[in-house]
């Protein structure tokens, strides 16, 4: 997949093990059986959280592998159609994230995406005991105040070292790594298959656990452990625009001159200048203006893709930020795009005691 556009990604078959990546031509749909039996005799790769629930390693924490919401037991059964992906074991084997990207001589955002070098052992992520519920607002909803802290907040982030895990660019890079081929399967037998999170039963539980270190990260840079990330609420007649406050004017830096949109830390130069605010989104978008034909039921090769589609700049090579998996975690919009995509799961899930995670 070039970009994300008119096609979707394969799963991976455990009769054929085709390549993850689907030509551009077609469009596949998904049927993905899962088994939650705890006995891991048939699978004893599998990563699973330890003992003490407490404690849960945080590479698992980003393939949404924790076993917190039900992906963690599923089993290498013969009759699923994507079988469970395990972490990564060295970061040392992540290598440059070249798949999906159509023109990489022009890949404005690079395709380097491995996190940093580090001389110390990863230490096991303990679950943290919150005494206050986070409460993630709606960004159309949110107030003068809370707009200022959020921008506060990722200023604070981009002003970090590049080098530091927690800086914009690093974050920025775990979207890239982990859904443009920067890791393989090796960890399950097959270093010839490259790990991609879409279009199977990680896409929910990734970018879940995705949010929620990088809310914390934002939180804890302006002294907030409450702060929630606000969500795109684009399911709502008046949240169907890009949340204006990514393009509102902000006070220059430099003395004397006027405020502008490319001041403010939720700004990002790559955005389709056709679909800034008060433009009305289309959330069936795949390229052109398709009116409102809406098809329930698929929030990811839906709206969710559409939504990136439809931000992204189509006059980019790579239809960078938003229009592809590597660039798209540099834009402020991915993240609260991706809020209201975790919301759209919650929402599901409420809406039926049937509808249960794999």
């Amino acid at each position: 997949m070039a970009s994300l556009s008119l096609s979707t990604l394969s799963t991976t078959s455990l009769s054929s093990r085709p390549r993850l990546y689907s030509k551009t031509s077609a469009t596949h749909r998904f049927k993905v059986s899962c088994n939650s039996n705890s006995s891991t005799d048939d699978n004893p790769k599998l990563i699973l959280p330890m003992q003490n629930n407490n404690n849960v390693d945080r590479r698992n924490i980003l393939l949404g592998l924790g076993g917190l919401y039900g992906a963690a037991n599923l089993t290498n059964i013969g009759s699923a159609l994507a079988y469970p992906i395990t972490a990564p074991d060295n970061i040392s084997s992540c290598v440059a994230a070249t798949q999906g990207i159509t023109d990489l001589g022009n890949a404005v955002r690079g395709t380097a995406c491995c996190p940093p070098s580090s001389q110390t052992t990863p230490v096991p992520y303990v679950l943290p005991k919150f005494t206050q519920l986070r409460v993630r607002p709606a960004a159309h909803r949110l107030t003068p105040e809370y707009i200022e802290k959020y921008q506060e907040a990722i200023k604070a982030m981009k002003a970090l070292p590049e080098d530091d895990p927690r800086s914009w660019k690093q974050q920025g890079k775990i979207h890239c790594a982990y859904c443009n081929g920067g890791y393989s399967q090796e960890m399950n037998g097959h270093p010839e298959l490259k790990i991609q999170v879409h279009n199977s039963s990680l896409f929910f539980p990734f970018h879940r656990w995705y949010l929620y270190f990088y809310e914390r990260i934002l939180g804890s840079l302006i002294n907030d452990p409450t702060f929630g990330l606000p969500y795109w609420n684009w399911d709502n007649p008046m949240g169907m625009m890009l949340p204006p406050m990514l393009e509102t004017p902000y006070p220059s830096p430099i003395p004397n001159r006027p405020p502008n949109a490319k001041y403010n830390p939720l700004f990002d130069p790559y955005r389709n200048v056709a679909h800034l605010p008060p433009t009305i989104l289309d959330l069936n978008y795949r390229g052109t203006e398709s009116g409102t034909n809406i098809l329930a039921g698929k929030v990811e090769t839906g709206v969710h893709t559409a939504m990136h589609i439809w931000v992204g700049n189509p006059r980019m090579a790579n239809n960078e930020d938003m229009g592809n998996f590597y660039s798209a975690g540099y834009d402020p919009a991915f993240y609260l795009h991706h809020s209201n995509v975790d919301r759209m799961w919650q929402i599901w899930k409420d809406l039926d005691t049937r509808n249960v995670d794999p």
